[in-house]
């Protein structure tokens, strides 16, 4: 089966493939970034917003943000084309990650402001990014996890949808997607 369903009727990711006991079946899917790039790639806006969330996610590497995941959400997981007739503009992206200490973290402010800054992160990369320290304490986490399920996993219209789910730390599948993107001919 693959790892990011097909779209539902309603051009959006289903909440679920159907066995909701399986982990692996519900949203948020886990999957990587070549699965991403080679599923959602389809035009050259598509492209230019997958290429800035490669060069973000180099950026979490290079900054020594190793362990976590992100979540990948909004109009960029739909066929926005379809239901909107309009480009999608980026691609929301939370970052869960641990391990930091509070001065780098401090420090993202001038290293890495595009970390911490959703407006940055949006005109540099495309990427409307909002990061979550999940080491806090178990219930921030959780109550980050459920506001951000209540919030994304619907559409405005109140209709389901799915969530994707990526791996930090996978440079090499990174510049697979980043090779496929550029030897991509539409």
């Amino acid at each position: 089966m693959k790892s990011i369903p097909d779209f539902t009727d309603n051009h959006l990711l289903p909440p679920s493939k159907g066995d909701e006991k399986n982990m692996d079946f519900i949203s948020p899917y886990k999957c990587t970034t070549l699965e991403v790039c080679e599923r959602f790639a389809t035009s050259e806006i598509r492209i230019e917003i997958l290429k800035g969330l490669l060069a973000f996610r180099k950026r979490i590497n290079e900054e020594k943000i190793t362990f976590g995941f992100q979540w990948l959400y909004g109009s960029f997981t739909e066929r926005i084309e379809i239901r909107e007739g309009r480009p999608p503009r980026d691609l929301d992206v939370t970052t869960f990650f641990q391990g930091i200490s509070n001065e780098q973290k401090e420090g993202f402010k001038e290293t890495f402001p595009e970390f911490v800054n959703f407006k940055k992160s949006k005109n540099r990369f495309y990427v409307d990014h909002t990061a979550f320290d999940i080491s806090i304490s178990a219930d921030h986490t959780f109550n980050i996890v459920g506001s951000l399920m209540q919030l994304f996993s619907h559409t405005r219209e109140w209709e389901w949808k799915g969530i994707l789910r990526i791996e930090l730390n996978t440079p090499e599948i990174d510049e697979q997607a980043l090779e496929y993107l550029n030897n991509l001919k539409l």
